[in-house]
């Protein structure tokens, strides 16, 4: 017997010949799966960003009064040790504004001084929109040495920001 005639060019047989495979195109395959998987991906995606965007859009500063005030002491610190010494309004407040000039000169020369500089807060004691705040300090070029001291703080703008009045003393 002959083997049957071939298709008609453009159209893929309809059975192969014996012991032979199909060619052309494979068998489609539901694409309910590949959708699933996308669509739980996309739902993930946008969960952790939503969540990080919220966080980052609503992070609060420190709660307490407390919180607060450690924070700015914290970042006073900071500045110490990276040798910024100029006027920062979101640490100190506006009162202290004009020491900024004289206190940056005296400020290097302290820090060139004295080295790095650590900071614990011992107690703060709040008075509706002032504080006082006692600290121990120390410097790396004096082990074993520490300076008590006793900041001043104010709430102003809705921030507490250290209002201690500068040194006159002369020591």
């Amino acid at each position: 017997m002959p083997p049957p005639p071939p298709p008609p060019p453009n159209q893929p047989a309809q059975w192969p010949p014996p012991g032979q495979q199909a060619v052309g195109q494979s068998p489609k395959r539901s694409i309910n799966p590949i959708v699933v998987i996308g669509v739980i991906a996309v739902v993930i995606v946008l969960a952790v960003g939503g969540f990080l965007g919220y966080k980052q859009f609503f992070k609060s500063g420190p709660s307490s009064p407390e919180d607060q005030i450690r924070s700015v002491v914290q970042r006073e610190v900071q500045a110490w040790n990276n040798s910024d010494f100029s006027y920062n309004p979101e640490l100190y407040c506006k009162a202290n504004s004009s020491q900024d000039q004289a206190g940056q000169k005296e400020g290097r020369e302290l820090r060139t001084q004295a080295g790095k500089m650590s900071v614990s807060v011992d107690s703060i004691h709040l008075t509706g929109d002032q504080a006082t705040v006692d600290v121990t300090v120390k410097f790396q070029n004096a082990p074993g040495k520490t300076a008590p001291s006793t900041m001043q703080f104010v709430k102003e703008d809705g921030r507490w920001k250290d209002c201690t009045p500068p040194d006159s003393s002369g020591d």
